[in-house]
């Protein structure tokens, strides 16, 4: 638990922009399976198929418009 009470889970990645030891610094756990979490933030839609039941989800996209 961080110190303002609540657990920040994030996904393992090779293609971000912050790597996952700069996630851990910040506090947050490094974690696969995120399915404890009960609000979940992601950068791309997740296909309907694999979200999780019962969760808050937030897209956010990177959209680059010409």
């Amino acid at each position: 638990m961080g110190e303002h009470g609540f657990k920040v889970i994030v996904q393992s990645s090779t293609t971000r922009c912050y790597s996952d030891d700069e996630f851990v610094e910040a506090g947050a756990v490094i974690q696969d399976d995120v399915s404890e979490a009960s609000t979940i933030f992601g950068v791309k839609e997740v296909p309907v198929e694999h979200l999780l039941a019962n969760k808050t989800y937030f897209f956010f996209s990177h959209t680059i418009k010409a």
